[in-house]
């Protein structure tokens, strides 16, 4: 292309600039479309999920990865979707997806957990809770998810390890303590199991199970004394675990 003056050239060279500059600014604009687009799904979607909508939020998700194809947050929750939906299977790949995108996504590798868990696939459960504390070292979920592999393979130290990271990071979770005098009760350490029974029931005053296995393991332990006064408890709190216990003490 030849130019009649330097006058020309110039105002061809800002034409070329400006035209680039609106091309740039279009693409952008259509970037944040999408990203607007993607999130507005995802939103639908999480509210799905709470209504129990479970197609509809499954819809909803994948709209927002065919518009949004690197959306972690959208992978990971089609997965939820679909694991809250029970189909297990299908929960997986969306996990996977997700933690591809963003290997630092610690729910998903919580969630790839739990249902690596339910498809009763323990050691991968355990090593996606092990991932997911470490990426978060206070994540008390995957702590105490960790602890229950952990039992499930016979692993009764590293569950212990698991269950008292959950009562360091939240020292009122009365489930944890069960778990932990559930492993000590097992292994006829009737001491130890009494302590954590004892902390489960002061938490969770009315926790008929605690109750019930503090009764056995001061029981197991010679002092049946205190096994009965929890039978005393325990009539005010269920009559049906009362009579068991009753006929398991006397």
């Amino acid at each position: 292309m030849f130019f009649n003056s330097f006058k020309e050239k110039t105002i061809f060279l800002v034409l070329i600039i400006m035209i680039f500059s609106f091309s740039a600014f279009a693409l952008e604009d259509e970037d944040k479309t999408s990203i607007k687009d993607a999130a507005y799904f995802i939103s639908l979607g999480q509210d799905h999920i709470e209504s129990e909508q479970f197609e509809e939020a499954v819809d909803a998700f994948k709209k927002a990865i065919n518009i949004q194809p690197d959306s972690a947050v959208a992978h990971y929750n089609l997965g939820l979707a679909y694991k809250s939906s029970g189909k297990m299977q299908e929960s997986l790949e969306p996990f996977k997806e997700a933690i591809k995108i963003n290997p630092d996504y610690a729910e998903a590798h919580y969630n790839l957990g739990l249902t690596y868990r339910l498809t009763r696939n323990i050691q991968k459960a355990i090593d996606s809770y092990i991932q997911a504390v470490r990426l978060k070292p206070k994540y008390t979920e995957a702590y105490y998810s960790l602890g229950h592999a952990q039992r499930s393979s016979g692993n009764f130290s590293k569950a212990i390890a698991a269950y008292m990271s959950v009562v360091l990071h939240e020292p009122e979770h009365e489930r944890a303590y069960y778990n932990l005098g559930h492993i000590y009760k097992r292994s006829k350490r009737y001491e130890e199991a009494i302590k954590f029974y004892k902390k489960a029931v002061q938490i969770k005053p009315d926790f008929v199970a605690a109750h019930y296995n503090l009764a056995i393991s001061y029981k197991a332990s010679g002092d049946i004394k205190k096994a009965t006064d929890q039978y005393e408890v325990l009539k005010d709190i269920s009559e049906e675990s009362a009579k068991k216990l009753y006929k398991v003490l006397f």
